[in-house]
Parts: C-alpha cells; structure tokens; sequence
C-alpha cells in the first residue's frame, strides 16, 4: 500500500497520470486531458520510457547484445525508427514499463 503512494506521488511529480491502478487506469485519465495536455503528458512518459530503456541497456556489457535489445525495446514500445500507426495497445505498453521504472526508483 505504501509503495503505491510513492509511486503515486513520484508519477505525479514527473507530471504524468498516476499508474498504481493500472495502466488502463492510466490511459483514461489521459484520455480525459485537453489535446495540449495530453500532448505533453504522451511525450514526458515517452522521456521515462526512454531513460528506462538506456538504464536496461546500460547494465549489458556486451556491446552489439546492448545495441540489439535497446532496438528489440523501442520496436516493442514503438519507438524505434520503424513507427507504426498509434495503437492504444504502445500506450498501454509504455505506461506499463513507466510503472516498472517508477517502482525501481521507489525502492
């Protein structure tokens, strides 16, 4: 329960819809801000996605293993330089790996 508080509050300091919920939760939230606001919102987890995924990456030592899993990330994510049309499904994926980055953080 604490946990969720933090991460709460951590989401909310970054300036994104808090996520202890669920994503879906989340996406809703989202859903129901201004198209400016949720512009913004969209491109501050995008940020944390990214900052995630280079902390992931950072821990691989090898260096081509590193360069393959940061594409296989961003691919996933659909950030990679092959972007496909917007799916909620890449919102629900990064909100959910914005969730996981937040909790490492709080604990």
């Amino acid at each position: 329960m604490k946990d969720k508080i933090l991460v709460d509050i951590a989401c909310l300091s970054r300036g994104i819809p808090p996520i202890s919920l669920g994503a879906q939760k989340s996406l809703e939230m989202m859903r129901s801000l201004s198209p400016k606001e949720k512009r913004v919102t969209s491109r501050k987890i995008k940020k944390i996605v990214r900052l995630h995924i280079n902390r992931i990456v950072s821990k691989i030592e090898d260096e081509e293993a590193r360069k393959i899993k940061k594409i296989l990330l961003l691919n996933h994510l659909n950030l990679g330089p092959t972007k496909k049309p917007y799916q909620k499904l890449f919102t629900l994926r990064r909100l959910n790996f914005v969730k996981a980055y937040m909790e490492e953080l709080v604990t």
